[in-house]
């Protein structure tokens, strides 16, 4: 019905700033519930028309979202609790988008392009639709989520800015105030994409280095013992070095060119264990059987601990691993008999996971 539904606008308005535009859409969504909206619609397909520019959807979604959880209802309600969120965006590219931004307070995506795309193939949309599922499935299920709307916590960012990282409401590591991505980054960004966009030059999309189909012959010549790994090593330092993909490829120890303590005199053991290393617990299904025997073998030659995972113990190494096999009783209790328990010294109880509550 009319009055019902609220369209805002996903895109910078003439003259906007970043802040400026997502505190426009704060007061706007807060407006349309308090007049009875029960639907927010998120669009960004103006963004280009005239003299607007691209806003990040996932900035808005953020925005809008947390600014109804905190505004005032009336009564104790929470405001966000009376509308849906949906957002049309065509900046929604692939799995990873459509999970952020429903961790980021979405209820309903519309990823236009996506759906353009894949009109062109025969099937293109119904394929795209399952493949989708599939990963959003996945998604919740590696993250131990038993719903989509719980996945928003498990988001942290990587070099923003604090007033950018501030909207997502997730922590944000290797960034400040004054160093990382910031709203002016953004803007100029959105300037950018603009440019691009009213060019009649083609402008063919950046290809992303991918690391894994440059190694993988590698790795298959030295499963085949045709190459050795010191090369393989070499090899992934190499890429890592030239296209840095994670904060340990930029980051390094910084040691003292004298070390002032002899490692040999530095007793790290604890209790009857040289080290003060553990190998967590891994269900025998995640593994298979032979790095499940040689993770506990590992353990015994380095004298730490291996903790087992649900699933039971393979007969034949029950018990020759007292020291350092700790058996875990898991919520499911899979394999756990009392020859499993007094095979080993310590046990581990797991209360609870995220997929299986204790």
């Amino acid at each position: 019905r009319r009055g019902r539904c609220r369209t805002l606008s996903c895109a910078l308005h003439p003259g906007e700033t970043v802040e400026q535009s997502l505190g426009r859409l704060r007061s706007e969504a807060i407006a349309a519930v308090s007049r009875g909206c029960r639907l927010l619609l998120l669009d960004d397909a103006a963004a280009f028309a005239g003299a607007r520019s691209f806003l990040d959807p996932g900035l808005a979604t953020a925005a809008v979202h947390r600014a109804l959880r905190a505004a005032d209802g009336g009564g104790g309600e929470n405001p966000r609790r009376r509308t849906a969120l949906v957002v049309r965006s065509g900046a929604l590219r692939d799995l990873h988008d459509l999970a952020f931004l429903l961790g980021m307070g979405a209820d309903a995506l519309c990823p236009y392009l996506m759906w353009e795309l894949a009109d062109e193939e025969e099937n293109g949309v119904r394929n795209l639709l399952e493949v989708l599922q599939t990963g959003l499935e996945k998604v919740m299920s590696t993250m131990g989520t038993h719903e989509i709307g719980g996945y928003g916590s498990f988001f942290a960012s990587i070099g923003l800015s604090d007033e950018v990282a501030s909207v997502l409401g997730a922590p944000n590591f290797c960034g400040a105030f004054r160093k990382g991505l910031t709203f002016a980054g953004l803007e100029e960004d959105s300037r950018e994409r603009r440019g691009l966009a009213r060019s009649s030059r083609p402008c063919p999309v950046e290809t992303q280095f991918r690391i894994y189909p440059r190694i993988w012959k590698m790795v298959g010549a030295v499963a085949k013992m045709e190459e050795n790994y010191a090369e393989l090593s070499r090899l992934v330092r190499e890429l890592e070095n030239e296209h840095p993909l994670a904060i340990r490829h930029l980051t390094d120890f910084r040691f003292r060119e004298e070390v002032a303590v002899d490692p040999a005199e530095v007793d790290v053991s604890v209790g009857r264990h040289d080290l003060p290393i553990l190998i967590s617990a891994m269900s025998f299904g995640s593994q298979g059987e032979t790095p499940f025997r040689i993770y506990a073998e590992t353990a015994r030659r380095l004298n730490i601990v291996c903790m087992n995972g649900e699933g039971g113990e393979i007969a034949d190494m029950l018990g020759i691993y007292r020291k350092n096999r700790g058996q875990q009783i898991a919520s499911g209790r899979f394999g756990v008999t009392m020859e499993y328990l007094n095979s080993t010294d310590f046990l581990e109880i797991k209360v609870g996971q995220g997929a299986k509550p204790g």
